[in-house]
This record gives C-alpha cells, structure tokens and sequence, in this order.
C-alpha cells in the first residue's frame, strides 16, 4: 500500500493547491497582512487557501482513507480504483468533515498557525472538560489542568485518535465521521464541519473515562491537591501529575473490548447534553472560530503577540502600546456611554468568560473614520469582514492592528492589494464581473460625493486648458491664491497620479474625453471619472 499511500498524499496537495490559487506564480500572502512585514510585505488582507502543501500528520489521514475504502483487503489489483475512493474520501474528511484550518491556516513562516484548526477544536475540548472531570480540575487547578490535559489532546485530536485507541473504537469514530449519523446536524443551512461534535465528545469521553473515573479519589489527586493548597506553582503541579497522565493515554490505547458499551455511552451522553445545554453545532462552531482567533492573535501571550505584529505591520513596539492603550481608553469611554457598550477587552485582562469580546463593526467604522479620514465609509463592512479572519464577528487586536497599519502606513501595493481584496467576495485572487460591477458601483458614489465638495476648486483639466489658454487659473472665492504647483481634491491623499504644470507641446493636441469634458464646462467629477 505504501505507493498507493505516496500517489494519494501528493494527488491531496495538487487538489489544494489547483483549488487554492489560478496559479502558484508570485502567489501572495494569505492572512490580513499576517506575513506582510516591513521588508517587502505584500497582500494585507488576502484569505486563506486550501491545504498546499503536505502537513505532518496527513499520512495518518490519507492511509486511514486507504483502509476504509478497501486496502485492508485489496489483492493487488484495481489499484486506480482504490485510490481514487481513498482520494475522495480524504477530501471529504479535509473540505466538509474537519475544520477548514485543520492542519493550519495558509500563512507562510508564521508557525503559530499551523494546526490552529486541530488546536481550535483541542482548546474548546479543554473548557469543556472543566465541567466533565471535576475531580482533576480541582486538583491541578485551572493553569496545571489545562497543561497537563492539553499534552494529551494535542496526540488524540490532532490524528483523529488513530495509534492512540483500539482499532474498535477507531472504527466507530470514523463510521461517524464519514457516514450519515445522527450526531450530524442537518437542519443548519450553513455549511459547518459535520464531524466537530463527534471528534469533542469522543475526546471528553475518553477524558472521563480514562481520568475521571478511574483518578476520582485516588491518592494521586489527594496528594496533588495536599500540594496546591500548601501554595505549590502550576509548574510543580505539572511535573507531579505527569505519571498520572500518561496512565490516562495507556489506558485509551488498551481499553478492553467488554468495556467498549460503557465509552459509546459516555460519548452519547456528552453530546446529547452539549445539545440541551444550548450548545448546538452552530453554536460549537462559533465556539471554536473564537478560540481559533486567540491563537492567531497571542492572545494568552502578550509579550509574543507584540513581537509578532512588531514583524508583521508597519508599527513599532511603541507605536503598538500606543495602539492599544488607544483602544483601552475607546472602549472605557463606549462603556460610559448612555448607549454604548464594551467593543473591545484588553487581551492582557480577558478572562474566559470575556473570551468573545473585540472589535465590533460600529466601532471598527468609527475607529477608521477617525485613523483613516479618506477611506469611505460604505466600505467599512467590507473591509470588517475581510480582517475577520475567521468569521467571528469580533476583531481581535492583531487583525486590528494589521488592517489599520496596511490603510495608514501600506504602501501603494498594500493600499491597492487592499482595494481588491475588499471587491473579491469568493476569495479566488480574482474579480468577476459581478465583484467588477460593484467596485465600480461604489467609485462613482464615492466621485460624486466627493466631486460636489470639490466643485469650488479647479481640476487638474481645467488647469491645463487655462495654461493652454495663457490664463491664470481662477482663485476660489473664499480661499486665497495658492502658489502654484499640485492641486489635488479636499481630503484626497498622495495616491494621486503626480501631474506637473510642465506640459509638453503634445499636449495641446490632447483631445481625449476628459480634457473634452472639461472644455464643454462639465462638472469636475466628470473628468475626474473619466481619466
């Protein structure tokens, strides 16, 4: 099996990669500027693409897709045929059954986003066992726990338990996963991950009881408890517990057959009460996205998190600190506000219950109005839904502060890879021609706006046809004469084209339609649309 093993994992990248990118060719970045720093940064808010190159632990993956479709039987023969079922299988489990980010977010040289879907679905996994093993909750406390519980987790979720349980209980996950089940929602009309649930409830089972039931009252916990209350650190606490805990990993990867009822039902019951506790696949999901955009953000690990934009944006250290300390003050005075309400929550002082605060989308827009004076404002929910990287409905701090560094401080490239990717709505790296109508719809809404303000001052047109003319170009009336040189729109920036007031003898032969336009006397914006 071991060339159909290799011929299915490089068919697996060229799927991703065809699917991902028209071509692979001085590809962008892919993240809101995540791998956009000082030195030759490119696209700040491109989206993620699909799996393009092989990540550790797909093998486990793509020769568990080879069994299932048949290769625990095959005589050696039909070869083509098994491997296209395996293939199929395989992007089944990658696209519609597992988190999109599974093996991790397609940001290059950012090694804190690898896995971050696998991690994601490991972190919700760890809250949730604060209420399913109590007993050892209560003896790590919560820093310990969520070390020690973590270690395991990262070996059962991140393989989908494969090496790490009977080929039993293997079996039965997998029948679940990729077959219709009962523990798939189907009532959603959002496309969600089908396997989300099945994948936490089997991990808190094995959780419960493998540690749980068989630690509850033992004199390991008594012991380990008898040392947090003497004051020893999470450190210490760890160290302790770590026999412990790998007894809590052997005791999965030997679970005796007689016992395997017990598991299922263990498994069944945990999903049947995340459903009545409100927490239903929908919910799980948004549960698992906000945990997602903590990892991104560093949000536990602030010093880290202010290293990596320092990189990562046109900030410094400073300029970051200051940033933020921007933003604490903006969300003390919204708090304040008769009508306003916390828009974002420091990550240095976020507690699990305040884990969904950020950025909402009317303070986004009143922040860019305020960073960003000539960014229009019809584009700020655009701009707001491409920086949330993973559809929280929140900013966190990092995705803040790489959108505003790229529209304050991008260059031209930044400023214009920005533009395209607030009008690319599939995230293909290309505009159809609906995405073209729009942008067009929204560049003469926002010409006419700004051409009715500027209907005081002359266009660069008008200058020329008075330079033509032996004619100095009319003052406005309220404003006093300006020197001569580049005149530019009310609130417009640098990214104009610069013009010179040295014009060639070619061109007084100029008779294209904007300079026609200004000739016959029509409005400015028109000639400013149509150069």
């Amino acid at each position: 099996l071991l060339p159909c093993l290799w011929r299915l994992l490089l068919a697996c990248v060229e799927r991703g990669r065809s699917l991902s990118a028209k071509s692979t060719v001085g590809r962008r970045p892919s993240l809101i500027g995540m791998d956009s720093g000082k030195a030759g940064g490119a696209g700040a808010t491109t989206p993620r693409g699909l799996l393009e190159g092989y990540p550790q632990g797909l093998n486990f993956l793509a020769g568990m897709s080879l069994l299932c479709a048949g290769g625990a039987s095959w005589d050696g023969s039909g070869s083509d045929v098994l491997e296209e079922n395996a293939f199929w299988l395989l992007a089944m489990l990658l696209e519609d059954v597992l988190d999109p980010d599974f093996f991790g977010a397609d940001v290059k040289h950012n090694l804190q986003m690898a896995y971050i879907g696998g991690l994601g679905m490991k972190n919700m996994t760890v809250d949730l066992a604060e209420t399913h093993c109590p007993s050892i909750f209560e003896a790590l406390g919560p820093e310990a726990f969520r070390s020690c519980l973590g270690a395991i987790l990262d070996k059962w979720v991140l393989s989908l338990f494969i090496g790490c349980a009977p080929h039993r209980l293997i079996q039965y996950l997998w029948d679940h996963l990729i077959l219709p089940s009962p523990y798939h929602d189907e009532s959603s009309a959002n496309r969600l991950p089908s396997g989300l649930g099945c994948i936490i409830a089997f991990s808190l089972a094995g959780l419960v009881c493998c540690g749980e039931f068989q630690l509850r009252g033992s004199r390991t916990l008594q012991y380990l408890l008898a040392q947090k209350q003497q004051g020893a650190t999470a450190e210490d606490l760890s160290l302790e517990a770590a026999e412990a805990i790998q007894t809590i990993h052997k005791s999965l990867s030997q679970w005796p057959a007689d016992q395997d009822a017990e598991f299922l039902n263990v498994a069944t019951g945990i999903l049947v009460d995340l459903a009545e506790s409100g927490c239903d696949a929908m919910q799980l999901w948004s549960e698992v996205r906000k945990r997602k955009q903590r990892i991104a953000d560093c949000t536990d690990n602030y010093d880290e998190q202010l290293m990596c934009l320092a990189k990562r944006t046109h900030f410094t250290v400073q300029e970051i600190g200051r940033l933020r300390s921007e933003l604490e003050n903006f969300q003390a005075r919204r708090r304040d506000s008769p009508s306003g309400t916390s828009s974002f929550s420091s990550s240095r002082s976020r507690t699990s219950s305040q884990v969904d605060d950020g950025l909402s989308l009317d303070a986004f827009t009143e922040l860019v109005r305020r960073a960003v004076p000539e960014f229009p404002s019809e584009l700020c929910a655009r701009l707001f839904n491409k920086l949330d990287a993973f559809n929280v409905g929140q900013l966190a701090f990092a995705e803040l502060a790489c959108g505003m560094s790229a529209l304050s401080l991008g260059t031209m490239d930044e400023k214009l890879q920005v533009c395209f990717d607030i009008f690319d709505s599939e995230g293909q790296r290309a505009l159809k021609l609906k995405d073209l109508g729009e942008l067009c719809t929204v560049l003469f809404r926002v010409a006419l706006k700004r051409g009715l303000e500027a209907a005081k001052v002359p266009s660069t047109d008008d200058v020329l046809l008075l330079f033509q003319s032996n004619r100095a170009p009319p003052s406005p009336p309220s404003a006093p004469a300006k020197p001569r040189g580049r005149m530019s729109m009310p609130g417009s920036t640098n990214l104009g084209h610069h013009m010179s007031y040295l014009v060639s003898p070619m061109a007084s032969r100029d008779t294209s339609p904007s300079r026609c336009a200004a000739a016959s006397g029509e409005p400015p914006w028109r000639a400013m649309l149509l150069r």
